[in-house]
């Protein structure tokens, strides 16, 4: 990185008062006036183009005419090392702060340069093969200068062979005056990329330029290609690069100054200036490779030569590539558009392209990329527009091949992706076409491919190659091949009930997802996302389209993918039958016609009906004739592009039969799908005869559907008041069982002698794609594997495969770079937000401990209690205690099998702990389980008092009643007692902490499945309530470490809750996994309605319950009664700070919780936990509706963004004010108990 100081030339002063920045410079040139009248006063120095500083007049002399250009720049000399200048493949960073006034200064009509990344690669002449021009070094390639007279632009602009590209325009006077930043990311190549990114420091605003997309065709405006020309190799003539590679003494170099011409007018009258601050080169990376991964690659003609004519057998023997080196060789475009009749030789046709050689209209070739690559999509640049279709082949021969014949003899297999013709892609050109005309097409293959050989076989629709005719044979400058991330797969539109849902498949490398409709953004998603819910005020979905995100390794490129297009995964009608093909009714009379639409899952079935003579006879939306007159129609049937007609015939008036019944329907449907009803019944006549008659159903509810089951449905049919009835049948859904494919890989990473801590759980794979925490049980490790520095791997059973789990363990000194400290152990824990536990939430217990020695630092006594139990009386000796606290952590180790423990502690040892080290902790250890006791939640006893801290089994009566607390809850209790954690001082109890979470560990000694246990507190009455906790494994045994404000009885219990109506739901695991922590409940036992909306009463029990809270009422709402459900919910809610109500001191309970009030609650719940997080409103920005997020809730939801707590309901709307749903609060809640770490 360098860093460019102070600079001291003449027209160069240092600035200073305006900007709170270091080396700032004002780069000043004078005007020379409209009509020459400051010309000397310009002389003196100020013609630096081309000019000499000459030290002794203190000015640049021998510099450019007065009419020619003014230059002051500060710029790496040519002198300068390679961290200065760029080369080829050369990943650069160049930063600085610049302030531009606005004003007439700038008032002039060519040029104003202000930076420019410019090439030193001035050619002498006749150096180049075949000839050329001597030249100056060639125009910039990126510029960023002053356009406009009356207004004013800043605009970056990319010059190419056809002239500037504007890249980004920032009118001057939104920052006049201004310190703004400027940060420039480029990869240097001939197929390279660039980013810009411009922040006005006084406003904020962020004017930003990137391209990710290279899936377009290459139009000649080139701003908006995602592969940008930032290379430039020797030069012929008139601007057109050359194939020829750039010499030992070529680069790029970036140039901040003014720069602008003299040339007449008012250019160069006025007195101009600019400041520049803190200007950074810096040098990311070099030898990247560029984002076309076929630049400079070889490429070979292949295919036979059989009735070539003689040009195209001149270009298959031009060299050893048979010229398709051309392809390769980084010129995108011939400038000259050449004759191609009348041709005898290549050189009339400029020798810059390839010619297909296999006939008349064809030809492949084969581009070695050097090493099996990853690639998506390709493009092809064409010296006409004939082209039909291009074929695209892979091979899975990695080895080394430099011949036509080597290839030919090659397997080569055509990817996946195939048009109707049997081409990759297809123009839909089948005939005719220009030859002076450039074109480029886009080719994405669908999917990802991995190989070092590429078979492309191009047909042109037209021309012939008979003696010197070149019309036919594919003319080819160039093929790019790019690695963008792939599709998304099998894209497919739902409905479930009136929404509309895009689906697509799970794809692990992408990094996020783009919905569109047409080229308006609907959504962006991040990566793991598989669906998304259409507006639903959106009707047309033929547009719709999805795009993966990723960043290309190979060129560290961010690219979009190709579209999947939605109307591509969508099925077509392919035909349409009526029931009849002829008609003949009476006046005034009515009869059905039946359209039946082909396949069955068309994504359109609906029939248009119309008649020829509304005057003889109508038809409705339906298809039911009437005849009105007699005389003859012709009824019409039509289905996307498919049309069937009917002939009819209506007569005079005869008494129609009468309708005596309605045949019955049966339906056969499946428990959770809503079942198809007919449009049609079959009425039956007094004359036994039957008609088909249009029925609307009566609206049933799906909860009638849910389950295995039968019910009835009554309709209502057109023409008759006999009601038809529907007899539906419910079966239970048989939903194939997926099979486990793989594990996946863990990484461990401690210390010597320090016990790797392994999880719980790992990652299983499944056929369907899907992935699953199971149990896992590892393999014993000897305390040698950990000894001394290495790397060892253990391997673990895993619960419900023979697939074996595997960890892999590297043990790193405390002092190496790279190590980093093993975390808590959560099992499968996501990250926590912004800020670690802090607050409400006692430190970790590490470091060294002070062991208190029973034999030698305390008195063991025994006693039993009046129920005949033994207890063990361990009373401490208060030096000892204090001595030993002066550790982070004293360790009590009370060993034996007695049902209860109980340790009396010194209070003068603990106060005088708490003055010397506040975050000691005594840890407690008896029996498998252990009481972690922060002596700060201590520090108001009274002195000379006696603390006593109990750990005891719960057993006959009182552990028969847990019991059968858990049985009535359909669980069961996986510890064989429940345990009792106990703290009195001087025989008085204490029951909180005052808000603080302490620890208490249950070794539970086997495997379990985190997902489906709980830990509990029994209050009283014997109900079980939610507690906080972690499952971890320490010496291949599961401990679960219960994080409580209060004492009480605590056991851990299993339970598998399911329901009914979230089966596919996008919420099922979240749901099932706080149902089965006893945190949310169904409506009913098979249905939680996830789609309901959820009130603020029912969502500040959930927060209550989450955080451990013990329900206490308060008088803080008059709108809550002490008998409301409620009461005590939003009583302790509003003694911990989550709520505050309304200013008329009400709570509105009953009201449905909108979106922010949501957010509001879970981040003040988040504080009660323990845990803060930083507002930065900014990320509200991206919102349009940011103006409805209330003042008093912006901050809460600008930290629930930064935590990934909650998203937007799209791309750029929050929805603050949008209802939330039983499945939306489910979720927020699960990520604010992974957060906090309440649970794994």
């Amino acid at each position: 990185m360098i860093s460019l100081g102070r600079l001291r030339p003449t027209t160069m002063s240092r600035a200073f008062g305006t900007a709170p920045a270091k080396n700032v410079f004002k780069v000043f040139e004078y005007g020379r006036g409209v009509n020459n009248e400051f010309a000397d006063k310009v002389r003196d120095g100020e013609y630096g183009h081309k000019g000499v500083f000459d030290k002794n007049v203190g000015y640049v002399v021998d510099g450019a005419a007065i009419n020619d250009r003014q230059r002051v720049e500060i710029r790496p000399s040519e002198d300068s090392n390679g961290d200065f200048v760029a080369h080829e493949g050369d990943l650069v960073s160049y930063n600085w702060l610049w302030n531009i006034p606005d004003g007439t200064q700038w008032n002039q009509s060519n040029f104003r340069h202000i930076f420019q990344l410019k090439a030193v690669n001035a050619q002498a002449a006749n150096t180049l093969e075949g000839g050329n021009a001597g030249s100056e070094n060639s125009a910039y390639i990126i510029g960023m200068s002053i356009s406009g007279t009356t207004s004013r632009n800043l605009v970056v602009n990319h010059n190419r062979s056809d002239g500037d590209k504007t890249l980004l325009t920032i009118p001057l006077t939104e920052i006049d005056g201004h310190w703004i930043k400027v940060e420039f990311n480029a990869l240097i190549s001939d197929a390279g990329w660039l980013t810009i990114k411009i922040t006005d420091t006084v406003t904020g605003k962020v004017y930003t330029y990137d391209s990710p997309d290279v899936y377009q065709v290459f139009t000649n405006s080139g701003a908006t290609d995602g592969v940008k020309d930032l290379w430039r190799r020797p030069e012929r003539t008139g601007n057109f690069e050359t194939e020829f590679p750039a010499t030992f003494d070529q680069y790029e170099r970036p140039k901040w100054g003014i720069y602008r011409s003299s040339n007449g007018g008012t250019n160069s009258a006025y007195d101009a200036e600019v400041k520049l601050s803190d200007i950074t080169i810096s040098k990311v990376a070099s030898g990247v490779s560029a984002v076309n991964l076929a630049l400079n690659k070889k490429a070979y003609n292949v295919g036979p030569t059989t009735g070539a004519n003689t040009i195209q057998l001149q270009s298959a023997g031009a060299n050893a590539y048979g010229n398709a080196n051309k392809l390769t060789n980084g010129v995108l475009q011939d400038l000259t558009k050449w004759n191609v009749t009348n041709v005898t030789s290549l050189s009339q046709i400029g020798n810059y392209s390839w010619l297909g050689t296999d006939g008349a209209r064809k030809g492949s070739f084969v581009i070695d990329l050097g090493q099996a690559m990853d690639f998506s999509q390709m493009r092809l640049f064409a010296q006409s527009t004939r082209l039909k279709g291009a074929t695209v082949y892979v091979s899975n021969d990695f080895g080394n091949h430099t011949s036509a014949a080597d290839f030919d003899a090659m397997t080569f297999t055509q990817v996946d992706k195939k048009t109707d013709q049997g081409y990759t892609y297809a123009t839909g050109n089948n005939n005719g076409g220009a030859d002076s005309a450039d074109s480029s097409y886009p080719i994405d293959l669908g999917k990802t491919y991995h190989s070092r050989y590429i078979k492309v076989t191009v047909e042109n629709a037209s021309g012939g190659n008979t003696g010197t005719d070149l019309t036919g044979p594919p003319r080819l400058t160039q093929v790019q091949v790019f690695n963008a991330p792939t599709s998304p797969q099998n894209l497919k539109v739902e409905t479930s009930g009136s929404a509309k849902i895009v689906r697509w498949d799970a794809n692990p490398a992408s990094e996020g997802f783009t919905v569109y409709n047409g080229t308006t953004v609907l959504a962006d998603l991040p990566a793991g996302t598989t669906s998304y819910t259409l507006p639903s005020n959106m009707t047309d979905v033929s547009k719709v389209a999805v795009r993966s995100k990723g960043t290309d390794p190979y060129s560290r490129k961010f690219m979009i993918s190709a579209p999947s297009l939605l109307v591509d995964a969508q099925v077509l009608p392919d035909s349409l039958t009526l029931n009849k093909s002829s008609l003949t009714i009476n006046k005034g009379a009515s009869e059905q016609l039946v359209a039946t639409v082909s396949p069955d899952n068309a994504a359109n079935k609906t029939v248009t009906w119309s008649s020829s003579n509304n005057t003889v006879a109508t038809v409705d939306q339906n298809g039911l004739v009437t005849g009105v007159t007699v005389g003859n129609a012709t009824i019409t049937a039509t289905v996307g592009t498919i049309v069937k007609e009917c002939a009819i015939t209506v007569t005079a008036v005869e008494i129609p039969p009468a309708i005596v019944s309605i045949t019955p329907e049966s339906i056969t449907t499946q428990a959770g799908t809503a079942p198809v009803m007919p449009t049609v019944v079959t009425a039956v006549y007094s004359n036994n005869t039957t008609q088909k008659l249009a029925v609307v159903w009566d609206v049933f509810s799906s909860s009638q559907y849910a389950v295995a089951g039968s019910f009835t449905v009554q309709g209502t049919v057109t023409g008759s008041t006999y009601k038809a009835l529907a007899n539906i049948t419910v079966t239970t859904v048989e939903i194939p069982v997926p099979v486990i494919e793989s594990i996946t890989q863990i990484n461990i990473t401690t210390i010597p002698g320090t016990a790797p801590i392994l999880p719980t759980v790992v990652t299983a794979v499944y056929s369907n794609k899907t992935t699953q925490q199971l149990v896992v049980t590892w393999n014993n490790i000897a305390a040698s594997q950990y000894a001394s520095v290495g790397i060892f791997k253990v391997q673990g059973t895993v619960a419900g495969t023979s697939i074996k789990a595997e960890a892999t363990i590297t043990v790193k000194t405390r002092d190496e770079e790279s190590y980093d400290p093993p975390a808590p152990p959560t099992g499968n824990t996501p990250p926590t937000g912004n800020t670690p536990p802090t607050g409400n939430t006692p430190p970790p217990a590490t470091g060294n401990p002070g062991t208190i020695d029973l034999e030698k630092d305390a008195k063991v006594t025994k006693e039993t209690t009046t129920d005949g139990k033994t207890v063990t009386k361990v009373t401490v000796n208060a030096d000892k205690l204090e001595k030993a606290a002066a550790n982070p952590i004293v360790m009590i180790d009370v060993k034996g099998s007695d049902s209860a423990v109980n340790v009396e502690l010194p209070s003068n040892a603990i106060l005088n702990a708490l003055s010397k080290q506040s975050n000691t902790v005594i840890q407690i250890q008896s029996n498998g389980a252990s009481y972690e006791l922060p002596v700060s939640v201590l520090k108001d006893i009274p002195k000379d008092s006696t603390v006593s801290v109990t750990i005891s089994k719960v057993s006959g009566k009182a552990g028969d009643d847990v019991n059968a607390a858990a049985k009535n809850l359909n669980a069961k209790q996986v510890i064989p007692n429940p345990i009792e954690f106990t703290i009195t001082v001087n025989g008085k109890e204490i029951s909180d902490f005052g808000g603080v979470y302490v620890n208490r560990t249950i070794s539970l000694g086997t495997t379990v499945d985190p997902s489906k246990l709980t830990a509990v507190w029994v209050d009283s009455n014997n109900q079980m309530h939610f507690v906080p906790a972690l499952f971890s494994t320490k010496n291949g045994s599961v401990e679960i470490t219960i994080r409580s404000l209060h004492n009480s009885i605590y056991t851990v219990i299993q339970s598998d809750k399911s329901f009914a109506d979230m089966q596919g739901h996008w919420a099922k695991a979240d749901v099932e996994l706080l149902a089965n922590k006893w945190i949310v409940n169904g409506k009913t036992d098979q249905q939680f309605a996830p789609e309901v909306n959820i009130t603020r009463a029912e969502f500040a029990a959930l927060v209550v319950r989450s955080l451990g809270l013990v329900e206490e009422k308060a008088d803080g709402f008059r709108d809550v009664q002490p008998n409301d459900w409620f009461a005590g919910v939003v009583g302790t809610a509003y003694n911990a700070g989550v709520i505050t109500g309304y200013e008329n001191s009400t709570f509105k309970p009953n009201e449905n919780i909108t979106r922010e009030q949501m957010v509001t609650m879970i981040v003040r719940a988040l504080k009660v936990g323990g845990k803060e997080i930083q507002a930065d409103n900014t990320v509200l920005n991206r919102f349009a509706d940011r103006s409805d997020i209330g003042d008093w809730s912006k901050a809460a939801v600008s930290q629930a963004l930064a935590a990934g707590l909650i998203q937007g309901v799209s791309d750029n709307a929050f929805g603050a004010n949008e209802p939330a749903t039983r499945a939306q609060a489910t979720v927020v809640l699960k990520r604010m108990l992974q957060s906090l770490q309440f649970i794994n």
